[in-house]
């Protein structure tokens, strides 16, 4: 067999080596690139679904902290206003969310929030008349700052 004849028995096969070679090559970028952006846009997804969780469980924290604080002033000046066991656990619970999705600033300020909340209905309905070590109104607004810096909040 001559040389001109093996180049033209194997001239077809070698564009059809080529051929396969340059499509999988093709392919494999184009599922590279397509997995990229699967990646970036799975993890933009967390990032907002996270963000999302955390101001909530922010919104919620402020929320039930407000309402309970507003519960224990209205019972104070009632007469014979007695505390029930239950009465901060709407904040409990809602601390627990900012414990879960909030940042280690957020939870150190909630905790602070919580804990000046508690001493003020201790010392409202409880046998602690000691003064207030920190004030809860203060507490609330340090959560605060930090959750409006947190969630890039303009102030």
């Amino acid at each position: 067999m001559t040389l001109q004849e093996w180049l033209t028995l194997t001239g077809p096969l070698f564009g059809v080596i080529v051929g396969s070679l340059i499509s999988a090559g093709t392919t494999w970028v184009a599922q590279r690139n397509a997995n990229q952006r699967d990646d970036a846009r799975w993890e933009r997804e967390q990032r907002n679904r996270t963000y999302e969780h955390r101001r909530q469980a922010y919104a919620d924290f402020i929320g039930a902290w407000r309402s309970e604080l507003h519960e224990v002033l209205s019972r104070k000046r009632s007469e014979g206003a007695q505390l029930h066991p239950d009465l901060l656990d709407p904040v409990w619970d809602s601390l627990a969310a900012v414990e879960i999705y909030g940042t280690e600033e957020a939870r150190t300020k909630a905790r602070a929030a919580w804990g000046a909340l508690n001493e003020l209905v201790r010392g409202n309905f409880g046998s602690d008349s000691a003064p207030l070590k920190i004030n809860p109104f203060d507490a609330l607004e340090d959560f605060r700052a930090i959750v409006r810096h947190d969630l890039s909040v303009p102030e």
